[in-house]
């Protein structure tokens, strides 16, 4: 049964996007895991910046689901990642913001 849970936090081929991504992220070890508590919690306790990159992956992987789901089509794990980065890139011009002089964040020309 997909959950939101599932879907964002528990999948396999989820876990392979996240621990792709630059952003470094440890979810809970624990037997039922909840992705909205996990999420409030990290936003409440992380940076604009990381925040910003969870969002990007976040609609990634929304983007990735609906593909298979409605379209049937699969994106592999690389090019949900790619997508993330580009939409950051995007953002980071759209906004006239830089990441600053953190480096976790990496920009990946299209």
């Amino acid at each position: 049964m997909e959950t939101i849970t599932h879907t964002f936090m528990t999948c396999p081929n989820i876990h392979r996007t996240w621990c792709g991504s630059s952003v470094t992220i440890k979810f809970p070890d624990q037997p039922n895991p909840n992705f909205v508590d996990w999420l409030f919690d990290f936003i409440l306790h992380k940076d604009e910046q990381i925040i910003i990159q969870i969002a990007a992956i976040i609609y990634s992987i929304w983007f990735s689901r609906n593909l298979s789901i409605f379209e049937n089509k699969t994106l592999p794990e690389e090019e949900i990642i790619l997508r993330v980065e580009h939409s950051l890139q995007e953002y980071f011009v759209a906004t006239k913001t830089a990441p600053g002089q953190d480096e976790s964040i990496t920009r990946v020309t299209p």
